[in-house]
């Protein structure tokens, strides 16, 4: 279990703050339990398809917005929203994400994987512009989060050109 002391907003009058301090708790066992619940319509036993589906929701969820990447629209609920049928109906996409540990055109393969998922959950945003960006996403954006996802796993790649970004 991961414990973080969070400070007070504001002192008191004697400068104790532990008065008002408040502790954040996270079990990562349950935490992933529950996760992997949301994801599946029935959880695999294998936890490789488990790790699988944790890379791709990890990296959408950084496609929503990071400093590399953010789709317009995309949002963090409509991913988890949209994993129970991305699981089912696309293992094959979902398997994809066994190679982010290999070279460029490895990690590249999962841009498919990433754009179904973005097509998937295009429908859920509220905005027609946001449906558009996201209907027609960037191939850019998409390699990015190809870069994003195995820089996450380990897997840094120095030719970030290849990955749409100009460094």
């Amino acid at each position: 279990a991961l414990v973080m002391r969070e400070r007070a907003n504001k002192r008191d009058a004697w400068g104790d703050e532990d008065l008002r301090a408040t502790y954040l708790c996270c079990d990562y066992a349950a935490l992933n339990q529950m996760i992997q619940r949301d994801m599946w319509q029935v959880v695999p036993s294998n936890p490789t398809d488990q790790l699988l589906a944790m890379r791709l929701l990890t990296t959408a969820w950084a496609m929503c917005g990071s400093d590399f990447v953010a789709v317009p629209g995309l949002r963090a609920d409509i991913v988890l929203n949209n994993m129970r049928a991305y699981t089912s109906t696309f293992p094959e996409m979902l398997a994809r994400f066994s190679n982010i540990l290999g070279g460029i055109a490895d990690v590249k393969s999962v841009v498919p994987a990433l754009k179904r998922l973005v097509l998937l959950c295009a429908d859920q945003a509220k905005l027609k512009k946001h449906r558009d960006a996201m209907q027609h996403v960037e191939p850019e954006l998409l390699l990015r989060g190809a870069f994003v996802a195995a820089y996450w796993n380990g897997n840094q790649q120095t030719n970030t050109r290849a990955f749409g970004f100009s460094f």
